[in-house]
């Protein structure tokens, strides 16, 4: 019999109370628990309808329908419960609300969740639910027994995805089989089976998937109540990356970082694996891994740079970073070794490419280019040798803003920087951003200059601050180096910086050597620019040690090795040239191979203690050659010239042009007379300078110490050119002039020959001069022939010992050399003389000498005094200009034996004096009581007189033995012109008398005197008979008168009375006379004398007469 269902509507009364009190009850539980999970409320319900069916049993034979039940955030549409072998529950819709409070899923609740489905499936065999909505999901439920074992088919739909799935019971555990899982966004699908044990809520099994309808790939999934794991890896290969790519809708101008720029010809799954833990299913990002092969793979950094290549690329996706990891990586040929790249996903507002360089490479432009590309720009390109690289790029590819951070190790190579190619060995460059460091960075230019640099240069802000040490520079200067002189020293500070539109340096002293030269360079700061090695040096302090200060300042150019130069000159002195001002401006310009410097203004200096004047002046230097252009050289009114040439550096040789040489006095006389232009040679060896001029055979020496010498081989050359040597009748000598530096005195010897032989040694007059001496700042000294010694210092001071002078020399060399100013002319500049001999003498002729114990001359201005000592006798001379007074006393027997030739006196003494000039004088000698032993002239008349009979009575017997008494002797003349007029000659003894008069021509040799000889003075001497014997005075004795003529040194003697038996010539006693005649007229030097006793010894022979 049929079974008739009951409608639905007669039980809706009951059924709307029992809804109501449940709901009233069950939403008083649900508002205070409102974090019941949605299981749970799913349980209810059905525990509800569960009593509705025990309730209603009799009902559900019929089926039982119900149209809607809500229940907290879950309600139900079309709902039927029928009992057929079982209850069987048909749910047309439910919708579920998202709770309030999020699920949190935990191991109890799962159990819970499984019991749960274990009781219902035993309850309910057979459950359908054709729709659940749970907010963007809408889901199927079919459980059914049939067939065997129960099984349960869920159907999920959402706008992303849908799942076909079905849950078997098998004895404990659930076997889940995904029948299809597919994502429409991600175009992927998938199939798998799954078991679950309840127990142990653990989940595992294997999913078949083709992600992107492109990529195959087999996964283990595991899950337990924390979350899902799964791993896996790609079924088989693929050949581009595009359609996994956009999967993730990526930016446009991002996607190309990957679809197109990272390229190969394979493309293998390896593995991927990750994490979704149930509280938090977006966390797969962070667990997500995924690693890829691409074989033959090529990344390009931007388009239209040169890619990186690989022979394979292993590309790992973690934590939202994908990373690229080359193998066998090249670029640009040259190996990338251990570099990589990362792309980070993490934020999609600033997804970030890292590239990673690390390896040994060069910076050469394709290194180079990639970094300008992201306006990174390193001012150097390395062309040899590798650096060791560890770069890290950082990318922002939504803005493409770059950070980049590295270093660089560089060990050997050339680096080319604004257009000059630089040696670096050692040293780190370091890269933040835009910022390069340098940390001790060894780098040198060819064979220009070593140093170590470290500092900053900021690309993008245009600033550069480095500090240099410099170790070595040299530059060739033709055959010069100038090279930078540590010697022990410390490096040179440099510090170099650059701001937009300005550069500078700052260099600490330095020490340098041109060639040989030391320079002492002061410290400076000034304007650089490194493109151009250029700059503009300010005032700075240059000096060379021992020879010059000067400062210097101006603009130069290195690469263009350009110069102009202003130099103030402080101080110089090269050997025994030096300036003598205190400063001189200079002005000096380099371009290439040409160096010039220029005066613009006369300049003094001291050449060889010579103060000279230079006019303004030109040196050129060029190929090796130094020229100098038509330079005028003054020295005051001594040396006047204009000297031309040039000195080759290379060779060290030289010739110059002294054109209209003038070596004068300050009369404008002439040292040495030159040709109009005299060629002079110049050559450097071995440190040693020498100067030849080979037409006067002298010849200069220089030495790098300081020392130099001059040297004259033969001064018969220099005979025809030089007054000075014609004045000396200077006929052969030679002379050396040197010093060791130029703070030693000069040092000179030599000898010549003269035809004035104003010095007596041994005897004899000597022509010979044998000098040595030395000249420093305290003055002159000269030694001569070794006894005479002359200091010059101010004043003339003259020692000499044992040594003569010759009086008729001297007074020749005054009469040859008159002085052209007299010594009281205003400008006679004549110094001060002072001379002091000991054991000397003043020579006439040999056998007839002033002797002097002492002698003393002093001469100033115009005031000159002789003072000779002998014995106990003096002889005083006074000179004021050309007037002169003599007086002597007390001259001993031995002082007359010398000064009278042929003569031997004993006891007495003799008296003179003198007055007048040197042209016009008066002169009168006197003696008392002497024994004249031996005399030539005497012996010569006493022998005449003996061959007269009638004179035996002036016979002197003893004579021979014991010499002849004269009680005195007395001689009155006149000198005037070279005219001696011989006023009065008395000669008294007891034996003879003599009286004589007459005149001597002093310059001509010549004599005229008449001699009387009588037995007794007359008181009458006026007039002297010619003829015969004459009685005179008291006693009338006999005279004898004599006519003396010729030749003042061998006259003609003849007797007016007795010529016929007079036949031998016999000397005169005016031959004793002729030597101080030959002497007086310029002897004696000094003011007037006393003239009164001389005066009256005058008085005394005018009244004897």
């Amino acid at each position: 019999m049929a079974q008739k269902t009951t409608p639905i509507s007669r039980l809706r009364p009951t059924t709307t109370v029992l809804s109501s009190r449940i709901s009233k009850k069950q939403l008083s539980a649900s508002t205070t628990m409102s974090f019941v999970p949605f299981s749970r409320t799913v349980t209810l319900w059905i525990t509800l309808l569960l009593v509705i069916v025990c309730s209603g049993f009799f009902v559900l034979a019929n089926g039982l329908h119900v149209d809607r039940v809500s229940l907290a955030n879950v309600s139900a549409e079309d709902i039927t419960l029928k009992w057929h072998n079982g209850l069987n529950l048909v749910i047309n819709h439910l919708q579920v609300a998202p709770p309030t409070v999020p699920i949190q899923l935990n191991e109890k609740y799962i159990k819970r969740a499984f019991n749960t489905y274990r009781f219902l499936r035993k309850l309910i065999p057979s459950i359908t639910i054709r729709s659940l909505d749970y907010t963007h999901f809408n889901i199927r439920i079919v459980s059914t027994n049939q067939p065997s074992p129960p099984a349960l088919t869920l159907i999920l739909n959402s706008p992303d995805f849908r799942l076909e799935a079905s849950f078997i019971q098998e004895q404990d555990d659930i076997q889940i089989k995904v029948h299809n899982l597919f994502s429409k966004r991600f175009k992927s699908s998938a199939t798998g089976t799954f078991l679950a044990d309840p127990d142990t809520l653990q989940v595992h099994g294997q999913l078949t998937a083709k992600l992107a309808d492109y990529l195959p790939v087999q996964l283990s999934v595991q899950a337990d109540p924390t979350g899902i794991s799964f791993q896996g890896r790609g079924t088989d290969a693929i050949h581009t990356l595009k359609p996994l790519v956009d999967l993730f809708e990526m930016d446009k101008d991002i996607r190309p970082w990957i679809t197109d720029y990272l390229t190969g010809s394979r493309y293998l799954l390896q593995k991927i694996s990750g994490t979704v833990p149930w509280h938090d299913p977006a966390a797969i990002l962070d667990t997500l891994t995924a690693s890829i092969r691409i074989d033959d793979c090529s990344y390009t950094f931007a388009r239209g740079l040169e890619p990186i290549k690989a022979e394979y690329a292993e590309v790992t996706f973690s934590r939202g970073v994908l990373h690229i990891l080359p193998h066998g990586a090249t670029f640009h040929g040259q190996k990338g070794q251990e570099s990589r790249l990362d792309i980070n996903f993490n934020d999609p507002d600033n997804i970030l490419l890292t590239v990673h360089i690390n390896t040994r490479a060069q910076a050469e432009e394709s290194i180079l280019a990639l970094l300008k590309y992201y306006d990174i720009r390193l001012p150097f390109l390395q062309t040899v040798g590798k650096t060791a690289a560890d770069l890290t790029l950082i990318i922002n590819l939504n803005n493409e803003e770059v950070e980049a951070v590295g270093k660089f190790d560089v060990d050997k190579g050339l680096f080319r920087y604004r257009g000059a190619t630089y040696r670096i060995s050692g040293g780190r460059i370091k890269l933040k951003g835009t910022e390069i460091t340098l940390d001790g960075l060894d780098i040198g230019l060819k064979n220009f200059f070593t140093a170590r640099i470290s500092g900053k240069i900021q690309t993008r802000k245009e600033r550069t601050d480095l500090a240099i040490e410099l170790k070595e520079l040299q530059t060739a200067f033709d055959n010069t180096t100038l090279r930078l002189d540590r010697s022990g020293r410390a490096p040179v500070q440099i510090s170099y910086h650059s701001r937009p539109g300005s550069s500078w340096i700052t260099a600490t002293s330095s020490h340098w050597l041109l060639g040989k030269t030391a320079l002492h360079l002061g410290s400076f700061s000034a304007p650089f620019d490194v493109d151009q090695l250029s700059g503009k040096l300010p005032p700075t302090r240059l000096v060379l040690p021992s020879m010059a200060e000067l400062t210097v300042g101006g603009k130069y150019n290195l690469n263009k090795l350009q110069a102009d130069l202003q130099v103030i000159l402080h101080h110089l002195q090269v050997q025994s040239f030096g300036l003598n001002q205190k400063s001189l401006a200079l002005a000096i310009h380099y371009d290439r191979k040409q160096l010039t410097v220029t005066s613009r203004k006369p300049s003094n200096w001291l050449m060889a203690g010579l103060d000279v004047t230079l006019s303004p002046f030109a040196l050129n230097y060029r190929n090796g050659r130094l020229r100098l252009e038509k330079m005028q050289l003054h020295s005051a009114d001594l040396l006047n010239t204009q000297v031309q040439g040039s000195y080759a550096l290379d060779t060290q040789l030289g010739q110059f042009q002294l054109k209209n040489l003038l070596f004068s006095r300050k009369d404008h006389t002439p040292f040495l007379e030159f040709p109009d232009q005299l060629r002079l040679t110049v050559e450097t060896d071995a440190g040693m300078t020498s100067v030849n001029l080979d037409e006067l055979g002298l010849s200069l020496h220089s030495q790098e110490s300081g020392g130099w010498e001059v040297n004259i081989s033969d001064m018969g050359k220099l005979l025809d050119r030089s007054p000075l040597l014609r004045r000396f009748k200077i006929s052969t000598g030679k002379f050396l002039l040197n010093t060791t530096s130029p703070s030693s005195p000069l040092r000179f010897t030599g000898e010549v020959t003269s035809s004035y032989a104003l010095l007596v040694q041994n005897g004899r007059p000597q022509s010979k001069y044998a000098f040595s001496g030395w000249y420093d700042k305290t003055g002159l000294n000269l030694v001569l022939n070794k006894d005479l010694h002359v200091r010059y210092h101010d004043t003339i001071t003259v020692h000499s010992k044992n040594i003569g002078y010759n009086v008729p020399a001297l007074l020749r060399f005054n009469k040859d050399n008159p002085e052209q100013d007299g010594p009281g002319d205003p400008d006679n500049d004549t110094p001060d003389i002072f001379l002091q001999a000991e054991n000397s003498f003043l020579f006439f002729r040999p056998g007839s000498r002033i002797l002097a114990d002492t002698m003393t001359l002093t001469s100033r201005g115009n005031k000159r005094d002789l003072n000779i000592s002998y014995g106990p006798g003096k002889i005083a001379v006074k000179i004021v200009d050309d007037d002169f007074i003599l007086q002597g006393d007390k001259l001993n027997a031995r002082f007359m034996n010398e000064l009278i030739v042929d003569a031997e006196f004993e006891n007495g003494y003799l008296t003179a004096f003198a007055e007048g000039t040197f042209d016009k004088f008066t002169a009168v000698l006197h003696t008392d009581a002497i024994l004249l032993k031996n005399y030539a002239t005497l012996n010569n008349i006493l022998a005449v007189i003996n061959t007269l009979p009638a004179l035996i009575t002036f016979s002197l017997p003893h004579y021979a033995a014991n010499g002849w008494p004269v009680d005195s002797i007395g001689l009155w003349f006149d000198y005037d012109q070279g005219i001696a007029t011989v006023k009065a000659l008395e000669v008294d003894s007891p034996e003879m008398d003599m009286r004589g008069a007459g005149t001597i021509d002093v310059l001509n040799q010549q004599v005229n005197l008449d001699i009387n000889l009588i037995t007794q003075a007359g008181k009458n001497m006026s007039k002297i008979p010619l003829i015969g014997y004459i009685l005179a005075g008291e006693e009338e004795r006999p005279t004898l008168t004599f006519h003396v003529t010729g030749n003042l040194l061998d006259p003609k003697v003849e007797s007016t009375a007795f010529e016929e038996i007079i036949t031998s010539p016999f000397d005169m006693v005016l031959r004793t006379l002729a030597t101080p005649f030959k002497w007086a007229r310029k002897l004696f030097h000094q003011d007037q004398a006393d003239e009164s006793k001389p005066a009256k010894d005058v008085n005394k022979i005018e009244h004897e007469q």
